[in-house]
């Protein structure tokens, strides 16, 4: 794809092991072996083989509440959680909101990934995370400070002196 050519490659579906329509929701932890295509809804975690046959596809209407974990991973639907793949492509459409882990990525105009973009064995791209914590640092602590914003107030004075207004004041 080149600056607004369309050139996305249809996605055959007659080498695919696993098929998965709209109307199926899964709860849980999805596995398979060779490639899938899933085009329901799963709320759980999707791991595929990480060989060159491995090849997982989320469909245009298909929602992934989970991490994904498979060689080559093809999303044209919307995926809330990370993905970790060497092969990733992301189609026009596709959402993405959590990390991603590749080697090899693709992304088509239009899509829209919220996360880190991370690529694998990359050294200078990961912060260890004795480093990370040591920048951590807390600016200011006040939780020895007394905060006196509103007094304290009696609550049952408090309701009463509002039922006696109430009643006060004449009905119009």
């Amino acid at each position: 794809m080149f600056f607004g050519k369309n050139t996305q490659k249809a996605i055959s579906t007659e080498t695919l092991a696993t098929l998965m329509d709209t109307s199926v929701k899964i709860e849980g932890n999805f596995f398979f072996d060779k490639s899938a295509r899933l085009d329901g809804v799963i709320i759980g975690n999707i791991r595929g083989p990480n060989t060159k046959s491995g090849v997982l596809i989320i469909g245009p209407k298909a929602q992934i509440d989970g991490d994904i974990s498979c060689h080559s991973v093809v999303v044209l639907g919307a995926v809330f959680g990370n993905i970790e793949a060497d092969h990733l492509e992301v189609r026009a459409g596709a959402k993405i909101n959590g990390d991603v882990l590749y080697s090899i990525i693709e992304v088509h105009q239009g899509s829209n990934i919220n996360g880190r973009m991370v690529l694998k064995n990359s050294d200078k791209s990961l912060i260890p995370e004795n480093e990370s914590n040591a920048k951590k640092k807390v600016l200011v602590d006040h939780s020895d400070l007394k905060q006196t914003v509103f007094p304290k107030k009696n609550p049952t004075s408090t309701t009463q002196e509002r039922k006696k207004n109430i009643t006060e004041q004449p009905l119009s």
